[in-house]
């Protein structure tokens, strides 16, 4: 049951919200517990939320792991769905989360499955986690699902601060080198250009070019500025279109160097996705068909739903991966090897394990690599830039010494 509470915390700050709670005795135990001092506690009859009106807090995934491991600890312990729900409720400081939490909570205690109740958020629970939730409660073993699908979501979530990590540096060398070319080309150029003037000097081509590019920079601003903007809209305009998101993904994947780095994220993503999902009883073609729902990249949901045709046909899942090219050689006669052994999903889990801790390695030597090979052609221009203001200046001494 659901109770309205008004109360105060330790800092003498007004409260409000919902708890959940068997009675109001022990809803006012919880605020305790809390740190909160209650001074009304009602019965509430709170309505639920309309489906997918709740938004998700910005930090979604640390929210949502944080929820699934509680969950998963609880349940084991013999606690009811709704009474982890309200645990986890409780314990939530983010307001929206907290929100989600409740009406999923509400939606329990009235009757409906974990699932079920969490498909009214399909932003913040996405398919795969419905449906592993879905499959763990027919197993009855939601505790054990709950712990891999938390450790589904930890994994994702540390690859991908592993690659934002790996390109904060890189960005901020190259975003600190261009501000410092910026600044030399539209302040300091200018004063060289004018003293070079008043001298009369003869100057080298690379010094012209420079000058030249800095006045057209300062007098013709704004048609720069305008390109930029054309051509950023224009780009966005494309990658809308169908056309333009295939280009881009097909683009993406065959990147020198980077190209490599998109395609073993994607096919560890696979692999990983599909183990945990055919070892929580889900079947195969429902299995292929989740991941491609998860899949960013066009190609690879084009590669996975080609493999539900043929599996359909009654073909084996590695006639349509193992030929593939977005598919690691070693992956496809793994997975080969395993459907003639009867281990598709453990086999998948190990090929999954193998090519994170290569991706993650892969991750290390491209920022090893980038790192000094910004700073050696940021180095590079400035020096072009550096010689070419200073060139005039040494052939100027070098006369005026010959002349002396």
């Amino acid at each position: 049951m659901s109770y309205a509470y008004t109360a105060y915390d330790r800092a003498g700050k007004k409260k409000s919200g919902v708890v959940g709670a068997a009675s109001e005795q022990e809803a006012r135990e919880h605020l305790r517990r809390d740190g909160l001092y209650a001074t009304d506690v009602v019965a509430s009859s709170a309505p639920k939320a309309a489906a997918g009106n709740l938004r998700p807090p910005t930090r979604r995934l640390n929210a949502l792991v944080y929820t699934l491991r509680q969950l998963a600890v609880l349940i084991s312990t013999g606690t009811r769905i709704a009474d982890a729900l309200a645990v986890v409720e409780r314990q939530s400081k983010n307001d929206r989360w907290r929100a989600i939490i409740a009406d999923v909570r509400l939606r329990v205690e009235e009757g409906e499955s974990l699932s079920a109740a969490m498909a009214t958020h399909p932003r913040c629970f996405d398919a795969v986690c419905q449906s592993l939730v879905a499959a763990g409660e027919s197993a009855g073993n939601l505790n054990v699902t709950l712990d891999r699908l938390s450790r589904l979501v930890r994994r994702r979530q540390r690859m991908r601060a592993t690659l934002i990590g790996a390109m904060i540096y890189p960005a901020l060398l190259i975003l600190i080198s261009s501000g410092v070319l910026a600044v030399m080309a539209v302040l300091v150029l200018p004063r060289f250009g004018e003293m070079f003037e008043s001298l009369d000097v003869p100057l080298p081509a690379s010094t012209a070019v420079l000058l030249d590019l800095s006045a057209f920079m300062r007098e013709s601003w704004w048609i720069v500025l305008g390109s930029l903007v054309g051509v950023t809209c224009a780009v966005a305009a494309i990658l809308r279109t169908a056309w333009g998101l295939k280009m881009k993904d097909r683009a993406m994947i065959r990147l020198p160097v980077f190209g490599g780095l998109q395609r073993s994220v994607a096919a560890g993503q696979i692999a990983r996705l599909m183990s945990l999902l055919l070892t929580s009883r889900v079947p195969l073609l429902e299995a292929i068909e989740l991941t491609r729902n998860t899949m960013r990249n066009g190609e690879y949901r084009d590669l996975l739903n080609e493999a539900g045709e043929r599996v359909t046909k009654g073909e084996h899942l590695s006639a349509a991966l193992a030929n593939s090219p977005l598919i690691p050689s070693n992956m496809g006669e793994a997975l080969r090897s395993a459907e003639r052994a009867g281990a598709v999903a453990p086999v998948l889990a190990d090929v999954a394990d193998y090519i994170e801790e290569d991706t993650e390695s892969l991750v290390k030597s491209l920022t090893t690599i980038l790192e000094p090979a910004i700073l050696i052609v940021m180095g590079v221009l400035v020096a072009f830039v550096a010689i070419s203001i200073f060139l005039p200046l040494f052939d100027l001494t070098a006369s005026a010494q010959g002349g002396g």
